[in-house]
């Protein structure tokens, strides 16, 4: 049946409260009572009030006891008696005002708000939850209409539509009827019984669970028949557990659940079986035209890849190989002892664990002596146990866990010398991307590790080549410093383009930070002191000093002569320009002009 348009009805009126009770027609929550616009400040920072949480001003915006009270040229709110709001519109700004939000909120652009539970504008008027009156829709719940009466819901148990040659009526779980000119549609019931009949000839009709029939066949519970127009036919019996299928006439299958299935091919039974290349006793036996499987052994080979192998589990032992190369594996004792080798002979494994584990040319494991890597690689070697090692090749050092380790790469000298130069080397290849290092560390707590990463730029610095070095001392409970700089050369002619470094340390977590940034280009350079955050801040970039201190104590100096202290804001405050002479307040009270 069709009852979608009853139901986009009610969701339609749904959708309206919604929008209406939330108000959120231009930005976003922009009625909800926090909502503050955009902070746009037009007085010099120098000028601020700064009294939080008593009390914050910035011109032109103010707050007292935020969220309490706050005000500015686009809002003015006494939390939560009375708020009002510019909102900026298509045909100029309007006021959006609210009292006791949510329960009151009325719109001067467009006429719509709310006095909870009358919600009305837009053509739209709601008494929640009772009444709701739209241009489409009128409902006084639970019934619901369209304005022609020519559809609607007595909600949930009556539907109705008569419209576009189109009838339908349900009374629900008691009765459905639906008529088209291409359909018709009853059932009853909750659906137990029923008919369909489009006008393609095709029908349907049933009484569940008992019957169900339709052109094609009948299907009940002591016996069903199907048949397709391909001429195949089922014939089942109880519920599908016993039955037969054919082709054109001619046996297929037949069946017994759970005791026997048998077509032309195989045959099933719970102990025994049969297929066409296969014969099964289970599960002491199985056997197929390449596999042999037996409690005591099993085999299996592959003529695609000449694989072959066996296993038997009394003895826990496994093999396999293929007879056109040389791969092969084998191992016993559940694992503990074995081998492999690839398919040109040229690694193989071979372990006893616990005890070694060797793989040619690439490592070999004991308790008291082994080394891992090998070529022209890294590799590390232990001596008497893992604790104590070297490293070689590529990357030198030695470790004697948990007291002291080291290591460094070959390339770690030249490829830090580039840092800061004001052009590439000529035998630098810029197309590829380089890593060297160069660490230590005590007692596994204080760490001393320089990196450097060279390679060719990517997104909006396609075409440069970055050189980055990274310099870290300590760790972050103690006493850390980290020290990053990247430096740009181009691409083409290879010269130095930027040059920048960044440099952070910190004591006992946030206890003491320290900030410094330099680009080395332009000469400028900005410093950053802070003890507990707020309680000690001070910033210096190129000639300009700006502090805070607990409690309210600030100081802004310029490097054109500009300087401003203060306590409290105006309990003390002393400002000089350039332009003109001191002026000192002292208990907010202007004594020197």
């Amino acid at each position: 049946m069709n009852n979608m348009a009853y139901r986009k009805a009610a969701a339609s009126a749904a959708l309206g409260l919604f929008l209406v009770a939330t108000g959120c027609a231009t930005r976003e929550m922009k009625s909800t009572p926090f909502y503050e616009g955009a902070d746009v400040y037009t007085g010099r920072v120098e000028d601020r009030i700064n009294l939080w949480p008593l009390m914050y001003w910035r011109e032109p915006a103010c707050s007292i006891a935020w969220p309490l009270i706050s005000f500015a040229d686009d809002h003015f709110a006494l939390r939560p008696l009375y708020s009002q709001y510019r909102q900026g519109g298509a045909n100029g700004p309007y006021d959006e005002f609210n009292v006791l939000w949510p329960l009151c909120q009325i719109d001067s652009h467009d006429g719509t708000g709310r006095v909870f539970p009358f919600f009305w504008g837009n053509g739209t008027f709601v008494a929640f939850p009772e009444v709701w009156l739209t241009d489409s829709t009128t409902a006084v719940l639970p019934l619901v209409m369209n304005s022609s009466w020519s559809r609607g819901t007595f909600f949930p148990l009556v539907f109705w539509t008569r419209e576009r040659g189109e009838r339908a009526f349900t009374l629900f779980p008691l009765y459905s009827y639906s008529w088209t000119p291409e359909n018709t549609t009853l059932w009853g019931a909750c659906g137990l019984f029923g008919h369909v009949s489009p006008d393609t000839g095709r029908y349907a009709h049933w009484v569940f669970p008992f019957y169900y029939a339709n052109r094609y066949g009948v299907l009940s519970i002591p016996w069903s028949r199907t048949e397709s127009l391909d001429g195949f036919m089922l014939d089942a019996y109880l519920c599908g557990i016993g039955g037969r299928t054919l082709s054109d006439g001619e046996y297929r299958s037949s069946w017994a659940m759970p005791f026997y299935y048998h077509d032309r091919e195989k045959l099933i039974t719970p102990l025994f079986g049969r297929g066409t290349d296969s014969d099964w006793i289970m599960p002491l036996y199985y056997r197929d035209d390449h596999l042999l499987f037996t409690l005591p052994y099993a085999s299996w080979d592959d003529p695609q890849t000449g694989g072959a192998g066996f296993l038997s589990l009394p003895l826990l032992t496994y093999a396999s190989w293929e007879t056109n190369s040389c791969r092969s594996s084998w191992f016993s004792l559940a694992g503990l002892v074995g081998a492999t080798s690839n398919a040109t002979g040229e690694r193989r494994k071979h372990w006893m664990a616990p005890f070694y584990h060797s793989d040619a040319g690439r490592s070999f494991l004991s308790l008291p002596y082994g080394w891992t890597g090998g070529g022209t690689s890294c590799t590390n070697t232990w001596w008497a146990t893992p604790l104590v090692g070297t490293s070689s090749g590529s990357t030198e050092g030695w470790w004697a866990f948990p007291f002291y380790s080291c290591e460094k790469d070959d390339a770690f000298d030249g490829l830090a010398s580039l840092s800061g130069e004001t052009a590439l080397p000529g035998e630098i290849d810029i197309h590829r991307r380089v890593t060297a290092i160069d660490a230590s560390s005590w007692l596994v707590l204080t760490d001393n590790s320089r990196s450097v990463t060279a390679m060719a730029g990517f997104g909006a610095e396609t075409n440069n080549y970055s050189v980055t070095s990274r310099r870290e001392i300590g760790n972050a409970l103690i006493w850390r410093y980290e020290a990053k700089r990247r430096t740009l050369y181009g691409a083409d002619d290879r010269l130095r383009k930027a040059d920048r470094e960044r440099v952070d340390s910190s004591l006992c977590l946030w206890l003491y930070d320290y900030l410094r940034m330099t680009d080395f280009v332009s000469g400028s350079e900005s410093t950053r002191h802070r003890v507990l955050w707020k309680l000690f801040d001070l910033e210096r970039c190129d000639g300009n000093v700006r502090l805070d201190a607990f409690p309210g104590f600030a100081y802004d100096s310029h490097d054109d002569g500009y300087v401003k202290a203060s306590l409290l804001w105006r309990l003390f405050r002393y400002e000089c320009t350039p332009a003109s002479d001191a002026e000192v307040d002292l208990l907010f009270l202007p004594v020197w002009r």
